[in-house]
């Protein structure tokens, strides 16, 4: 206990046996050195059962607490009532975890409301959560310490590996609350199976150690809200485990829930995990951008982001190759490079090159990607529940939000072309210009059916399913493309004889959208000014 919370007590202790003296109520006599008259115990008692139905059932809520401590101040004359505090006191002593000397301190600080809500004030109001002047990550820690211990908003819901013990128990804890209180033996529609999937991924990251060392390097934690912190990790916990244990038997007998509930979010995590530590430096960097999108002091120390990121992504697609337009998509659904090639698009926009970003965003907006681990858990559950969904109630009409990552990067007048590429000529100042066959030739037309597959989430929540092209006939076309000039760092692809599909901008300057060998896109060699 600190220093000031002992004088708090020292005072406490003879105003409650002076007012009993003055008084002369028997009824306000000090069973306990810290009772103070500010509320009836009997009243208290009698109020017990309503405040924890009121609360659903819990003996945590603030309000049962403060009066079961109210109730500890009976005095001989209330001897009925005793059994009936006591018993209320031993439920909240189980639910709480505490000692009985943490009880008793927790017990001094509630009877008194007047201390009570002073000793928290002070950390509370000073507490800093600002989402306009803290990053993401320091939002995300402060905000969850003032919503667990101040009551004071709702958490930032931020999501990576370096989420603090306390932003976990909170989450944990929400979740477990939330679907414990709404539970039903029948749960097993497709957004609730998702979010027993979110839960179930947060509860495994509780941390007893970490939780308890953050806490404590907390500068003037109140007494009073250190105690609570030690109630809400017991609450936590033992709520998870009560979900956990309702999980496991929902899915003990049906392989499709356990799958979308315990196995493929475990997976997702897994891989998430490991792919992180294969390059942490750089994916760090990356998540910092994408989570402070709407911080100008982060974002204006990011200029000059975009080489280590397109220089990552040139790797994998020179490693990948990907021959087709699905193998693109493919790539793109997995984590490393949809945040690497996010970041490129943010990067390419803070140096005022949105023509740029416009296309390399264009090529994830919307996919179905994790940007932290929690989101990972929650796709792998959705990509089983879709290719499963005639075993799970309304998976045929699933709504998602919309995604995370939604730019509107603004490329100016544009317009789509495309021709074979007559000559690639470098030119000055890191550019190359590239000239175009005059033709007439056959495209191939396509006959296309949608699968079970999710290509990605439009801008509505609505799920874009992957697509099955089959060739289906020849269109002639007659091209005629003027010449246009290209950053030499983003045409790698653009060979002589290849077909380009570009996007131009009233400069003439442009964007390879996509590369193949030959009209007939039997193979494909480049994707958004990326070349293999």
């Amino acid at each position: 206990m600190t220093s000031s919370s002992y004088s708090w007590l020292k005072r406490v202790a003879p105003l409650g046996a002076a007012l009993s003296m003055l008084c002369g109520g028997a009824t306000l006599a000090a069973p306990k050195p810290w009772c103070a008259p500010n509320r009836s115990p009997i009243t208290a008692t009698m109020s017990i059962k309503t405040d924890v139905k009121d609360s659903g059932g819990s003996y945590l809520a603030p309000v049962v607490v403060s009066s079961i401590a109210h109730a500890q101040c009976l005095d001989a004359s209330d001897a009925k009532y005793k059994e009936e505090a006591a018993q209320h006191r031993a439920a909240f002593v189980a639910a709480s975890g505490l000692t009985d000397a943490e009880v008793e301190e927790l017990f001094a600080f509630e009877a008194d409301s007047n201390g009570q809500d002073k000793l928290p004030r002070k950390f509370c109001n000073e507490l800093e959560v600002d989402p306009q002047k803290q990053s993401a990550k320091t939002y995300g820690a402060r905000s969850a310490l003032q919503t667990l211990l101040c009551e004071r908003g709702s958490g930032s819901g931020y999501d990576w590996m370096d989420t603090t013990a306390v932003e976990d128990v909170l989450a944990a804890k929400s979740c477990a609350t939330s679907l414990l209180r709404d539970w039903s033996d029948k749960s097993r529609t497709a957004y609730t199976l998702i979010d027993f999937a979110h839960c179930e991924a947060v509860g495994q990251r509780l941390n007893e150690e970490r939780y308890f060392k953050e806490l404590a390097a907390e500068p003037e934690l109140p007494r009073y809200l250190a105690i609570w912190g030690k109630i809400h990790w017991n609450d936590t916990v033992a709520k998870r485990a009560e979900l956990h244990k309702r999980l496991e038997k929902l899915t003990a007998d049906d392989p499709t829930l356990k799958a979308v509930v315990f196995d493929e979010p475990a997976k997702a995590i897994a891989e998430f995990t490991a792919q992180h530590a294969k390059n942490s430096a750089l994916l760090d960097k990356s998540a910092e951008l994408l989570l402070n999108l709407k911080n100008k002091k982060i974002q204006a120390k990011a200029t000059g982001c975009s080489e280590g990121f397109r220089a990552e992504l040139a790797k994998l697609f020179a490693e990948r190759k990907p021959s087709t337009e699905d193998a693109v998509k493919d790539l793109l659904n997995e984590m490393t490079p949809f945040l690497f090639a996010n970041s490129l698009a943010v990067c390419e926009s803070i140096d005022e090159k949105d023509p740029n970003a416009f296309v390399i965003a264009k090529e994830v907006q919307g996919t179905v990607a994790a940007t932290g681990p929690l989101e990972a858990a929650r796709w792998a559950a959705l990509h089983y529940i879709v290719e499963h969904s005639k075993e799970i109630d309304g998976a045929e009409d699933m709504r998602m939000p919309r995604p995370r990552l939604n730019f509107d990067f603004r490329s100016g007048p544009a317009e789509q072309e495309k021709g074979t590429i007559a000559s690639v000529k470098k030119e000055s100042g890191g550019m190359v210009k590239v000239t175009f066959k005059k033709e007439k030739l056959k495209e191939p037309v396509w006959d296309c059916k949608e699968t079970n597959k999710i290509d990605r989430i439009d801008a509505q929540g609505n799920l874009v399913y992957r697509q099955d092209c089959k060739f289906k006939a020849w269109q002639t076309v007659v091209i005629e493309v003027n010449p246009v000039t290209v950053e030499e760092r983003f045409a790698s692809a653009l060979k002589k004889g290849r077909y380009a599909e570009i996007i131009s901008f009233r400069d003439r300057t442009a964007m390879p959208v996509r590369v193949f060998d030959t009209p007939k896109r039997g193979k494909l060699f480049g994707v958004a000014g990326f070349g293999w």
